[in-house]
């Protein structure tokens, strides 16, 4: 709504319209902010005078109605501020860096558009997605390196289709394995039923392939790692590690995550069996509740 500087012990006057909402008065100098609450409910007001420093906002509060309104804002630091008036709700339009740098397209497309080396940010939700192939051994001991390769080659194609059809991306594959980043984890369970399915149809060159499924989601950090943005934290680590308790032909998740209610819509169906299991996973002190998915249509048991 505003952004304007304010040279030191100076005030500027402004007029503006403030439609219903909450919005925040604030600067990137500025410890301080002010929150204004804009609504039919309140009393007019007809000049809002604001004294800000580098440590406070004078009023922190007000409450008044939408309309017309002569903003006086004064700088009482010894330094010019930016100052800032921002509607707090996102519009409609907007994108988060986490969401923006989970998306297929992106990575495709701006693949050079990375954090700086010593640059972090802390993601407060992404949902992580780790894949591996059963018996890859022997699948290349007893078909030959390049016939098997071939078919690795296949299955990452695969991957990548749905992984970007379930507005995800690949981060990076490591090996035979693959790391793919969701922003929610009901698409990341539902991008690994369909590369089970797209296996197993009849004319897939993957068909003789057996995928091992682990899916967490969680606050992470994402970093410029090899010229490539990637991602660390608790649920990266349980990922991989729920991955490992996958017999394949399966999703396995921490049990937490079939509380969420678009993972139980995308679960919905009779075609799904879940099983409750506790597991013991490599650094964490007790064992922990996992969720084994399958699908009816491409269900197979055994061990890696």
């Amino acid at each position: 709504m505003v952004q304007q500087n304010v040279p030191s012990k100076n005030v500027i006057r402004l007029s503006l319209q403030l439609a219903e909402g909450t919005y925040r008065l604030r600067g990137p100098k500025m410890f301080g902010t002010a929150l204004l609450d804009v609504s039919t409910s309140y009393p007019r007001h007809q000049k809002l005078e604001f004294s800000c420093s580098l440590d406070r906002v004078s009023p922190e509060m007000v409450n008044l109605a939408p309309g017309s309104i002569e903003l006086s804002l004064e700088n009482l630091s010894e330094q010019r501020l930016l100052i800032l008036l921002e509607k707090m709700q996102w519009p409609d339009d907007a994108v988060t860096a986490a969401r923006i740098t989970a998306l297929q397209d992106f990575r495709d497309l701006l693949s050079s558009d990375v954090l700086a080396p010593e640059e972090q940010f802390q993601v407060r939700y992404l949902a992580f997605m780790f894949t591996d192939l059963r018996a890859s051994t022997a699948l290349y001991r007893d078909r030959g390196d390049a016939p098997a390769y071939a078919l690795v080659r296949d299955h990452f194609q695969v991957l990548y289709e749905w992984v970007a059809h379930h507005h995800g991306a690949v981060v990076k594959t490591i090996g035979d394995a693959v790391m793919a980043v969701f922003c929610e984890p009901a698409h990341a369970i539902a991008a690994g039923r369909d590369i089970h399915r797209a296996f197993s149809a009849p004319d897939s060159t993957s068909k003789e392939l057996v995928l091992k499924i682990g899916v967490h989601a969680g606050p992470c950090i994402a970093v410029n790692l090899n010229g490539r943005l990637d991602y660390f934290g608790t649920p990266v680590n349980t990922a991989v590690r729920l991955e490992a308790h996958s017999q394949g032909k399966d999703v396995v998740v921490q049990a937490n995550l079939m509380e969420d209610p678009v993972v139980r819509d995308v679960l919905n169906g009779s075609e799904v069996r879940t099983e409750s299991l506790k597991a013991e996973l490599k650094g964490f002190d007790l064992p922990v509740d996992i969720c084994r998915i399958t699908w009816d249509e491409y269900t197979e048991t055994g061990q890696d």
